[in-house]
């Protein structure tokens, strides 16, 4: 399997150097890395200590992307053995545009990763982490395919395709993208965008996809809700707009089911503001959830069970600027999920959650300051019928502090975690962390990172652990190097 791995690379490398035969010896850069880390167990355990590395390069040339990465997890002391099957499957990756800015066509090829609207297809639930200082509102369609990194997971075998076409009297960019990988799940996606004017623009994206959706969970077989796998359709249209007033996501898709029904779900996130405030928006549903099992009412296109039924979120922050030689901003804001879920259980109960948080934050040119506050999994309504299908409610309190200087940077995190007690067999858990990093110097080539923590369980210490770890990087015109070692031990 590596010696077959090893001469793909090869042949796809010289055949780069015949697409551009005057620039052989032309290269843009090659950088290697590698990481090694060690954890040790704790001083009552049976286990052993683990070791974790990985090591692999990139070659950069003027259209083309090379990697080859390589990871080992074993047991340390570790026989010859344990070493090779500790060894993971190579993931490698190769990428070439062509065509230059006439029609410009990426191909990649590899054990890459695939994100924007597959990620939706594959996982349409919102994302309930609240984040009540985001700066960003983006909008990203598209078969988006990446290639592997140092510490990117395992991926089947893929290949891309993506053709640009240029801006002309209709449109302003006209996208397409196609998947494949070693599965045969298919994908194709094609992303449009129109200018309205000099400050307003609207995006559109359509994708279809085909994939295999496996009959992996317990819960659908103790429910008589068990099925045939099989492939199955997926669809998603998407559409932006942005104003100078307001800018609004939406989103409707569909995929295809084992059942009589075929689930919906929709979409919508807005985004206004005025002056130094800005309020956010968003809503989820899956209108179609009466019409298909209790235990069931979607599946994503990743084979998972999608449990939300409904969730509105809204997040208002403002900002204050000050300062004109030394300028520095202090931002607040807030956010607030309330979400209607289903039960991973025999017989799903619906239950309403909730989860606020805020943050306040001061930021000038050297320093950045901020705190955040969260109370999370809070049960509105409902009645899980057990302990593991409860929401376990707890309530994060945070400080970060980072500090930029020519010698040194630094950042330092503080953090609180409290879960509070369920039954008399299940009492109150306190996790205290803290982390510093450090980097000398502006040339960032050495960095090292400590992190404490410390586990309360009914006011007595139940675990903990200390972790470093530190980094370098050499570099030149056209190689770079760099490692990465770590050590975790309890106590």
């Amino acid at each position: 399997m590596r010696h077959s791995t090893l001469l793909l690379l090869q042949l796809i490398f010289f055949a780069v150097m015949e697409i551009h035969p005057s620039e052989r010896t032309i290269l843009n850069s090659i950088d290697f890395g590698s990481k090694i880390g060690l954890s040790l167990p704790k001083g009552d355990s049976k286990q052993t200590d683990k070791l974790d590395a990985a090591a692999g390069f990139k070659v950069s040339l003027k259209n083309a992307d090379l990697r080859l990465y390589e990871s080992l997890s074993t047991e340390v002391p570790a026989t010859m053995q344990a070493l090779s099957d500790g060894l993971g499957s190579p993931r490698y990756g190769f990428g070439i545009t062509l065509f230059g800015k006439s029609v410009p066509t990426t191909i990649k090829a590899g054990k890459n990763s695939h994100s924007k609207s597959l990620s939706k297809i594959k996982n349409p639930s919102p994302s309930t982490a609240a984040t009540p200082l985001r700066q960003s509102f983006a909008f990203s369609t598209g078969i988006h395919s990446s290639l592997p990194t140092l510490s990117s997971a395992e991926q089947p075998l893929s290949a891309t395709l993506n053709i640009g076409i240029p801006k002309n009297s209709v449109l302003d960019g006209l996208s397409i993208d196609a998947l494949v990988d070693e599965k045969m799940d298919t994908a194709l996606s094609a992303s449009a965008e129109k200018r309205l004017g000099k400050l307003s623009s609207m995006h559109f994206a359509l994708t279809g996809a085909r994939f295999f959706i496996e009959n992996g969970s317990a819960v659908l077989k103790k429910s008589g809700a068990e099925f045939r796998p099989d492939y199955y359709l997926s669809g998603l249209a998407e559409f932006s707009l942005r104003t100078p007033i307001v800018k609004a996501n939406a989103r409707i898709g569909a995929q295809e089911s084992p059942y009589d029904a075929n689930p919906v779900w929709l979409s919508l996130e807005c985004r206004t503001g005025y002056r130094n405030v800005i309020s956010d928006f968003s809503f989820f549903a899956v209108p179609t959830s009466e019409l298909t099992p209790r235990t069931a009412p979607l599946i994503g296109a990743n084979s998972s069970i999608q449990r939300t039924l409904t969730q509105i979120g809204i997040s208002p922050q403002t900002v204050f600027l000050f300062g004109s030689e030394s300028p520095a901003a202090v931002r607040l804001g807030a956010h607030a999920i309330a979400a209607r879920k289903i039960t991973s259980t025999k017989n799903a109960e619906m239950m309403d959650v909730g989860k606020i948080r805020v943050a306040e934050s001061f930021e000038s040119k050297r320093t950045t300051v901020r705190h955040d506050l969260t109370v999370a999994n809070i049960l509105i309504s409902g009645n899980p019928p057990n302990k593991t299908s409860t929401p376990e409610k707890y309530v994060t309190n945070s400080i970060s502090v980072s500090r930029k200087s020519a010698k040194l940077n630094m950042t330092a995190d503080i953090s609180h975690k409290h879960v509070p007690p369920y039954s008399s067999s299940h009492p109150a858990t306190d996790t205290f962390t803290s982390t510093l990093t450090a980097t000398p110097g502006l040339s960032k080539t050495l960095s090292a990172s400590g992190k404490v923590s410390l586990t309360f369980k009914d006011a007595r210490k139940s675990g903990g652990e200390f972790s470093f770890s530190a980094s370098c990087k050499f570099k030149s015109k056209k190689a770079s190097a760099s490692l990465k070692c770590g050590v975790e031990i309890p106590f």
